[in-house]
């Protein structure tokens, strides 16, 4: 089957010599070798997938059309994931409906890549922050505190204790590597749970205790 994944594994497994990318720097046009790129798609592809990203998640992109763009979104595809892009100069309205109805579970925001680097910490720009602000208050208006919202809540939360008391009772059966081994078996299971999106959290409850449906 030819997908984007495979078209991405297929063109830089080629041997190419040419640039894959010339990209404007304070310094000038940098070129980005066919190498170069093949690495960084696979560290955010397998990041993705140490975040719990899976196939068939779509996962929002609110960003120019950049190099860190196009490498996110060929990693999106390496591993069977969907990119929502959202324009840069969306109104933050805008962004919440592309969100909510393409089911993202994740956003990538180029502004807070772009403040970050070289930074100890993770800083938003001016109007990003803002913009996030307004986004935080639409979703709390529109999503979070809706009736249908708290019902959901109160099913999230039975599902993550029926979780977390199935880890205590088969800690065999958590994911790997969300801690140290030799961390408590409680707090081996809170990190597993933590590091789980909403989309991995239901199938890993249905494995534990409606294996038929899976």
């Amino acid at each position: 089957m030819r997908t984007i994944g495979r078209l991405w594994r297929d063109a830089t497994s080629g041997g190419r010599e040419n640039a894959a990318y010339l990209v404007e720097r304070e310094a000038g046009w940098e070129e980005v070798s066919w190498d170069e790129a093949a690495v960084a798609v696979e560290e955010i592809a397998n990041g993705l997938l140490a975040l719990g990203i899976r196939k068939g998640d779509a996962f929002g992109i609110l960003a120019q059309t950049n190099l860190e763009w196009a490498l996110f979104d060929y990693a999106l595809g390496r591993i069977g994931a969907v990119g929502a892009a959202i324009y840069a100069n969306s109104a933050p309205g805008d962004c919440c409906y592309v969100l909510k109805h393409a089911d993202a579970i994740g956003v990538l925001v180029e502004d807070v890549i772009r403040h970050s680097r070289g930074e100890p910490r993770v800083v938003q720009g001016e109007a990003c922050a803002e913009a996030m602000s307004a986004m935080r208050a639409f979703m709390f208006e529109h999503v979070y505190l809706r009736p249908e919202a708290q019902r959901q809540t109160e099913r999230a939360t039975r599902l993550l204790t029926d979780l977390y008391g199935h880890y205590l009772e088969h800690p065999d059966t958590m994911p790997m590597g969300a801690s140290l081994a030799s961390d408590p078996v409680a707090q081996q299971a809170v990190d597993a749970i933590a590091g789980m999106t909403d989309r991995y959290a239901l199938a890993a409850w249905k494995a534990a205790f409606s294996p038929e449906a899976v």
